[in-house]
């Protein structure tokens, strides 16, 4: 479950920030290192869980509305062979 409130582009603007950060602070202060790839990795598994839960959102919603296009159109067949056993039903008795 996603832990931030950040949109997508501000977690990408974050990652990418923290990465320049990383560069820079390259050989210096090991406590800033750690610091700073923790926060990555934080940022990262947020971004893919957002990224995930978008996707399962999408196909639940593709899904649903082929179920419904699909009802739909069973719907158009059963009104076009009602129309069609009507019209033999009147020649028949014509």
């Amino acid at each position: 479950m996603c832990k931030t409130k950040m949109q997508t582009d501000e977690l990408l603007d974050m990652i990418l920030s923290v990465s320049y950060k990383q560069i820079q602070a390259r050989g210096n202060n090991l406590r800033l290192q750690a610091l700073l790839k923790s926060t990555h990795q934080f940022l990262d598994r947020e971004l893919k869980e957002k990224q995930q839960s978008r996707k399962r959102k999408w196909e639940e919603i593709k899904t649903d509305l082929a179920k419904r296009s699909k009802v739909a159109a069973d719907d158009d067949v059963e009104m076009v062979d009602d129309e069609l056993l009507a019209d033999q039903f009147c020649l028949f008795y014509l």
